[in-house]
């Protein structure tokens, strides 16, 4: 039986790593908190928001440059909007996420740049 070798670097680094964790957890893991299948987010992109045009629509209205999360080579991912009653929520689309739909520009945003 081979005496298995222990790095104290890579324990030290554990150590700390998962202490580092925990302590952010506990000062803003509120702001995190987990989804319905358990999956914690790990970021948020923020928007700033307009209220619709349409006095009796009510919805608010992200305003974004483009939907890009990744634009790679080979991995091009990005946010799909849709609406929801009175709500615009977005899918992940894209390279190993749901398929890209025919016809949307994901540079288009909804910020028109003058």
């Amino acid at each position: 039986m081979q005496k298995k070798t222990i790095n104290p670097l890579i324990e030290d680094v554990k150590k700390w790593g998962n202490w580092v964790l925990n302590e952010a957890k506990k000062e803003i893991g509120r702001f995190y908190p987990a989804e319905a299948d358990g999956s914690i987010p790990v970021c948020y992109i923020w928007a700033r928001t307009i209220p619709c045009q349409n006095p009796t629509c009510g919805a608010e209205i992200p305003l974004m440059r483009q939907f890009w999360l990744a634009k790679k080579d080979k991995k091009n991912v990005f946010l799909l909007p849709y609406v929801l009653g009175k709500e615009v929520r977005f899918k992940v689309v894209g390279a190993g996420y749901e398929p890209i739909p025919d016809g949307f520009d994901q540079e288009a945003g909804t910020v028109l740049v003058l």
